[in-house]
């Protein structure tokens, strides 16, 4: 009987490992682009996404630092039926966002569906606030 449940708690331990499970409040692992457009083959950046004082920061490869009072527009779409994105319309550009699991290389993600909506959520009530 202990065996199974070494086995059990090992199990865990690798699970959370392998898909890195962020516990911090407020921080979002992304994946992110800025342009006109995204596809399927698009290669995306990642990093840390956090909202604070009054800006969105994404440090990272090509840090990004958007203030709340420049949002013109936040959507939820999916992007070929594949999983959640967030388009963020800004007056400089287009950011497009997704929080992921696990990415590799920026290539192959899994994609963290409920966490984008809330995401998604959090920064429409902010795009409206401001």
């Amino acid at each position: 009987m202990a065996y199974f449940w070494l086995f059990g708690m090992l199990f865990l331990l690798v699970s959370i490992l392998i898909l890195r499970v962020d516990w911090t409040p407020g921080r979002y692992k992304v994946l992110h682009h800025a342009g006109p457009d995204v596809g399927i083959k698009t290669k995306m950046l990642t990093g840390w996404l956090r909202i604070e004082d009054g800006q969105i920061r994404i440090p990272g490869e090509q840090s990004l630092v958007l203030p709340l009072n420049s949002l013109r527009f936040v959507a939820v779409f999916r992007l070929h039926g594949t999983g959640r994105m967030i388009r963020i319309v800004h007056d400089h550009d287009t950011l497009f966002v997704t929080v992921v699991r696990f990415s590799i290389a920026g290539r192959f993600a899994a994609i963290d569906f409920f966490k984008t909506g809330k995401l998604a959520r959090r920064l429409a009530f902010l795009e409206v606030a401001s």
